[in-house]
């Protein structure tokens, strides 16, 4: 599959661009790999968020709950993060603002089309379908909001080399739907376990799945060394000199001047905003401590960050 980032509607080209690559790739990671569904994705984001990451929908139903519209997804209520969290294994109910980050809530987004029965719907060409199931919980649902969904699809279904001849024809006869599939998806409770989420597996010519790096175990050292003594003697134990870490000039000079922070090495399953709730600072304190970070969703195990206290 190619992605001709050129087709991409005029109006919406600065601000998708960035985001359309990342989209694939989540929605991939989650088993869902028909083009069809990712040009679907794009045009719900279009109308739902306008491409903002940021953006919090402050009118919906679960506004005063931390379970409200965010970012890329905006995905809502409490029932909707746990069915989330429990399929992606990202813990999006204790930690709401992930959906802050574009990855992750790609990754929600795509968890939510597979929970709710809407991806046969988008394979079939029923948009329309799909998004009355997304904005009211039934297929039969009909608004402003629908159509346009679903015109907007037939847009972005360039921006994927997906032939449109075929879905224009079923988008055609979208107003005698056939009754949509029944979820697959219940609800774990204590006597119905939640079944196994098993992803579509990837062609042989489709780019590697992404893998976790293993998490960075520090070497343990030895508390105590033996020191060399001549043959036939007992060994005499002592503790090692002190290590002190040379630090360059310029490093010294800064880290002077900010005696009052504190350093931490980025860990597995780290991001800037765990961090920085984790000890207790605000995202952007977080930010103005580390200039070195150039891009905020790329960073590495082993990576410095400077904590203010």
């Amino acid at each position: 599959m190619k992605i001709n980032l050129n087709a991409i509607p005029r109006i919406w080209k600065p601000k998708a661009t960035r985001y359309v690559e990342l989209l694939v790739r989540a929605f991939r990671e989650t088993g869902v790999t028909n083009p069809t569904v990712y040009a679907y994705a794009c045009a719900s984001i279009t109308h739902e968020s306008s491409w903002n990451p940021k953006i919090e929908n402050k009118h919906d139903s679960a506004s005063n709950t931390p379970w409200s519209g965010k970012g890329l997804a905006q995905v809502t209520l409490e029932s909707n993060y746990r069915k989330i969290t429990e399929l992606t294994g990202v813990n999006f109910m204790a930690n709401p603002l992930l959906m802050f980050i574009p990855y992750y809530s790609l990754r929600a987004k795509a968890a939510h089309f597979v929970i709710h029965g809407m991806v046969p719907l988008i394979e079939q060409g029923q948009f329309e379908a799909a998004a009355g199931i997304y904005n009211a919980g039934k297929p039969t649902y009909r608004s402003n909001y629908t159509k346009n969904v679903a015109n907007s699809t037939l847009e972005w279904l360039a921006v994927f080399s997906v032939t449109t001849v075929s879905a224009i024809s079923n988008h055609a006869t979208t107003y005698g739907y056939t009754k949509p599939p029944t979820p697959s998806y219940k609800p774990s409770t204590k006597y119905n376990p939640l079944p196994s989420y098993t992803p579509t597996p990837s062609k042989r010519n489709s780019p590697p799945r992404y893998n976790a790096p293993p998490r960075y175990t520090p070497p343990v050292k030895s508390r105590y060394t033996y020191a060399k003594v001549p043959r036939n003697k007992p060994p005499v134990l002592n503790k090692p000199p002190r290590y002190t870490p040379s630090i360059p000039t310029k490093i010294a000079s800064s880290q002077r001047k900010s005696s009052s922070s504190r350093t931490y090495f980025v860990q597995r399953g780290d991001s800037l905003y765990s961090i920085a709730s984790r000890f207790g600072v605000s995202f952007r304190t977080l930010l103005s401590n580390n200039r070195q970070i150039k891009n905020i969703n790329n960073i590495h195990i082993g990576d410095m960050i400077n904590i203010p206290r």
